[in-house]
């Protein structure tokens, strides 16, 4: 055990001084991604007993963690100054969970050695919120190819310190129309059904084809229904007409379900687990950027209120894509080609968003609506207005 010294001699004057006293003074101890790329200053402080600067004091600084590889801070010992101060620099380490890094500051000629402070860190979480009739694999392809586009960190402006950590998570919902039982999943899938009993039995229980349809990329030569039609020969070139019209009838249908959801917003039952798993993620000191498309921007209206309702210290920032709600929490982007979404006004839905955007129309998604195929289509604009929304959210939380 260390013998606390009564007195300690001070070489610049020769007299013999009660032991020191040392103090930690932080910058910030928080993480915030805004900040990832500064350094904390953590400074140590020596005093002597009648609260005098004392030079020249040796000092040692370190940094632990229980969880995981911890930051950087340097220098790791030094001398203090005229002021009885030296300054060092503590770098953010990569992490994608919360995690508190521990720094220790060493003084021998102090009464108490050492002196600790915390720094606590969690990582953004992009959170994806997604229409009511997806399917959660069609919901997890979306949250996965925002992580495929920003990946573990993300450096913010463009710096060489670390940059801000990602973590990615699925705000998924399969909730019907309103309360309405089967779901609006389902009743597409009647549509569909439908028609193809109109076709002759062409597609029975071939969802593939289904979703080929919902997404508008049957035309392309190399899809599902493309080859179909191959092997069809001329009498598939026939039926190209006739699947155009199911396609027409599903999208009818999209906006139809859409109209519906609009009227009958989501109640606080639909939205309570999103929003718990908000909640946990603010007491848990993360900062959340809730990216929401189509019907999934009734969910998260609901889901971020009630988040600053409950939790008004959390920090959240919101973007929305083709949102089919009339009121917004953030920026958005909306084309001009989005048969849904803008298909929705003629059913006398008047505040709608107005289109920030025009694209040119794709055979890659003909409903003009998708997620990935029209909003994060690398081809067209949307997918930069989409990309440039996210980072300003991220660089302003």
């Amino acid at each position: 055990m260390r013998a606390v010294p009564d007195t300690v001699p001070d070489l610049a004057t020769g007299w013999c001084y009660d032991a020191y006293s040392l103090y930690v003074v932080t910058s910030r101890t928080q993480y915030k991604p805004s900040e990832a790329k500064l350094p904390i200053t953590v400074t140590a402080v020596v005093r002597r007993s009648d609260g005098t600067p004392a030079a020249n004091t040796a000092i040692t600084l370190s940094v632990s963690s229980a969880d995981g590889t911890p930051g950087t801070i340097t220098p790791a010992s030094g001398a203090t100054d005229a002021n009885g101060e030296l300054a060092a620099s503590y770098t953010f380490p990569t992490f994608n969970t919360k995690k508190t890094d521990t720094i220790t500051v060493g003084c021998d000629s102090c009464a108490f050695s050492t002196a600790q402070v915390d720094i606590t860190m969690a990582p953004t979480v992009i959170g994806f919120f997604n229409g009511v009739w997806n399917t959660r694999k069609a919901a997890q392809s979306s949250r996965d190819r925002l992580e495929v586009e920003f990946g573990p960190s993300f450096q913010l402006f463009g710096t060489n310190y670390q940059g801000a950590s990602l973590t990615y998570d699925l705000f998924y919902n399969q909730t019907a129309c309103g309360s309405g039982g089967a779901g609006c999943l389902e009743d597409i899938f009647e549509t569909f059904a439908q028609r193809d009993r109109e076709l002759g039995g062409v597609l029975p229980n071939r969802w593939e084809y289904f979703w080929e349809m919902l997404s508008g990329t049957h035309t392309k030569s190399t899809s599902l229904t493309g080859t179909l039609l191959g092997w069809l020969g001329g009498v598939g070139s026939s039926l190209l007409s006739l699947i155009d019209s199911v396609f027409g009838a599903l999208v009818n249908k999209v906006v139809a379900l859409t109209d519906h959801a609009i009227k009958n917003p989501p109640t606080s039952a639909d939205v309570a687990s999103q929003l718990a798993k908000l909640q946990t993620y603010a007491d848990d000191d993360y900062t959340l950027l809730l990216v929401a498309h189509s019907q999934g921007n009734l969910f998260v209206n609901k889901a971020y209120d009630g988040l600053m309702a409950s939790k008004p210290g959390a920090i959240a920032k919101v973007v929305h894509v083709a949102p089919a709600s009339p009121t917004l929490r953030g920026k958005y982007v909306l084309a001009d080609i989005d048969v849904v979404i803008n298909g929705l006004r003629l059913t006398g839905i008047t505040s709608i968003q107005p289109i920030n955007i025009n694209l040119p129309i794709s055979k890659s998604d003909l409903s003009g609506h998708t997620f990935e195929g029209t909003y994060l289509d690398m081809a067209r604009g949307a997918y930069g207005r989409v990309r440039y929304l996210i980072v300003d959210a991220l660089e302003s939380l």
